[in-house]
């Protein structure tokens, strides 16, 4: 969760910047036609202001809402009791996969409680349990119902 916030607030920051420079640009265009061509309207240098900006700042947005949606609306499973949640939530805060024992570690339950939790989830296709060596790989199989 600590690392999905961070990297949205850092987008949100670009895209601040990117708007601040945007609008900079447009300002100064502006300005231009105003002083050179006496009007907005009439200046043919308007429309010099490129599309780039108007696609970049839609891609920073979209991005922007691609990253912050869980933040936003948080992916909610009503059949799940509060340690699926948990164990849910620390996959998806892993980027979707993580070893078994690193959610052992992460949320401080036993190895058997966190295996039998695993279990109750694969059974409701949550996520799946994928033999690693010595070690189990534990990815989401989807991210909402």
């Amino acid at each position: 969760m600590r690392k999905t916030a961070i990297t949205f607030v850092s987008l949100l920051v670009i895209l601040a910047i990117f708007s601040l420079v945007a609008a900079g640009y447009i300002r100064a265009v502006e300005e231009q036609c105003i002083e050179i061509c006496g009007g907005v309207e009439e200046c043919p240098h308007r429309s010099s202001i490129p599309l780039e900006i108007y696609a970049g700042f839609t891609a920073i947005l979209g991005l922007l809402i691609f990253v912050g949606k869980d933040l936003v609306f948080p992916v909610k499973f009503p059949g799940l009791d509060q340690d699926e949640r948990r164990i849910y939530r620390t996959v998806l805060d892993a980027g979707g996969s993580i070893f078994q024992g690193e959610i052992v570690k992460r949320t401080g339950l036993s190895k058997a409680t966190v295996s039998r939790i695993i279990d109750r989830l694969e059974v409701k296709g949550i996520l799946e349990r994928k033999r690693r060596g010595m070690s189990n790989l534990v990815v989401l199989k989807r991210v909402s119902q």
